[in-house]
């Protein structure tokens, strides 16, 4: 798609936001006489530092297809409620019965923001902020399918869309935007929506931090997660403990002759309750294991069945930017 603007003038939900002596819609603080300023705050709120820095391993954790976005319909179907996030790594991401969606912000819905600030990019910072705007764009072609996901979406509690705006204007306004190509996009938008226990749990195995992000703030519900397994722990622990105490016990019982009959009982019961907790841990162990190798190998069956690989994407478009800086340099 071509990087001067995914939309039409025509068909723009804002208005023109060229005047230098103004300021960025719906950021009075940040005044658009300072280009340099405005790059900066467009990258901060556009593109995810942490997100992209795990995205070459993305596919451990998530389908790899961008289009793998439920509606907002579709998010209530399945108890999940929509929580507002101006952080751009959150949007997208779901935990338990909540999903974070970042709303439209007013200067990316102008056709004349995209051709000051994000048409036609040059530097790497300002090649990384047009993908993560393009990006970003095409979640809500996914987003709002249906007229309930845009009742959904300007409802007064979710305000995920600027007040004014039709249906009819937005499904203009998003005509296109399925168009976008993944190669495109940032590479965490070549992925939908992500789970954010995955992310908090390989976040830890990359190294780069404890979590990705807190969902537990207070001491008191961070150690009550750990409550279920130490209980279930502490209780095979113990069935198997009283098992031998109770063969143990039996043994000295068995020195009577009329207890011969209590100790073959006991001795029995004991190694039924041995080997009905052996069971349990087994069932739970393989239970386990099955999901986890069913999800690799879904996961690996379907990078490797792809025609065309992120991985290759992004490989071409790292030798394309590098072909772009040494024209660059050569023309200096």
């Amino acid at each position: 798609m071509d990087s001067s603007c995914p939309f039409d003038k025509e068909d723009q939900l804002g208005s023109d936001v060229v005047a230098p002596t103004g300021t960025l819609p719906g950021y009075p603080r940040v005044s658009l006489d300072n280009r340099n300023r405005v790059k900066k705050f467009l990258e901060k709120e556009l593109y995810a530092d942490l997100l992209e820095s795990m995205a070459p391993r993305l596919w451990w954790m998530a389908k790899q297809d961008s289009r793998s976005i439920s509606a907002l319909h579709r998010q209530l179907v399945r108890s999940r409620r929509i929580v507002i996030t101006e952080d751009p790594k959150l949007h997208l991401v779901w935990f338990n019965d909540r999903i974070f969606i970042k709303p439209l912000p007013g200067y990316l819905l102008s056709h004349s923001f995209w051709t000051e600030y994000l048409a036609n990019p040059r530097s790497d910072q300002e090649q990384r902020t047009t993908r993560a705007a393009l990006g970003f764009l095409r979640t809500y072609f996914y987003l709002i399918q249906h007229p309930s996901d845009f009742r959904m979406a300007t409802a007064e509690s979710a305000r995920l869309v600027p007040p004014g705006v039709t249906y009819f204007q937005f499904c203009q306004f998003s005509k296109r935007f399925d168009k976008i190509k993944d190669e495109d996009v940032t590479w965490r938008y070549a992925y939908g929506e992500l789970r954010l226990s995955r992310l908090n749990f390989y976040v830890k195995v990359f190294g780069s931090r404890w979590s990705y992000h807190r969902t537990e703030l207070q001491y008191g519900a961070y150690f009550a997660r750990f409550y279920g397994p130490f209980l279930f722990l502490f209780g095979c622990i113990s069935v198997v403990l009283s098992a031998m105490q109770t063969e143990l016990a039996a043994e000295q019982v068995g020195l009577l002759v009329y207890w011969i009959n209590f100790q073959n009982a006991s001795r029995g019961f004991c190694v039924f309750a041995l080997f009905l907790v052996m069971i349990i841990v087994l069932t739970f162990t393989t239970l386990w294991l099955y999901k986890f190798l069913k999800e690799w190998h879904y996961a690996l069956k379907d990078r490797f069945d792809k025609r065309r690989p992120i991985h290759d994407t992004w490989i071409a478009r790292s030798q394309t930017n590098m072909s772009m800086r040494k024209r660059t340099n050569h023309a200096v």
